[in-house]
């Protein structure tokens, strides 16, 4: 619920510029090792949504995969969540690239009628 209500702080700020449009669409991006678990997620949003961005806004989510980059050979893999080693060598020594974050992506506005 934390995570949500900071999201809608965030947007709060960018509605200030726009009074006279009211949200349509927020798309936020997410990991697989973020910790958000989108079901949980559009649920604390349509919970709060109506005391905060109004009763239309609609949530959606866009899961990224997980990537890690090789520390041996140096390529670049997508991988599962509970086996994060190199796809070409088989190593265990990668950096995580891509996979654990959390971004507000785009927030379509509407003119209010």
């Amino acid at each position: 619920m934390s995570l949500c209500q900071s999201l809608f702080d965030v947007i709060a700020n960018y509605q200030l510029e726009r009074e006279e449009q009211i949200i349509k669409v927020v798309t936020i991006s997410v990991g697989p090792l973020s910790g958000v678990e989108p079901t949980l997620f559009v649920r604390a949003f349509n919970l709060l949504k109506g005391q905060t961005i109004g009763d239309q806004a609609v949530l959606r989510i866009d899961v990224s995969p997980i990537k890690v980059v090789c520390k041996l050979c140096g390529s670049e893999s997508e991988v599962s969540a509970n086996r994060i080693i190199c796809s070409q060598c088989g190593s265990w020594q990668t950096t995580l690239i891509e996979g654990d974050q959390f971004v507000l992506s785009q927030i379509e506005f509407m003119h209010s009628r």
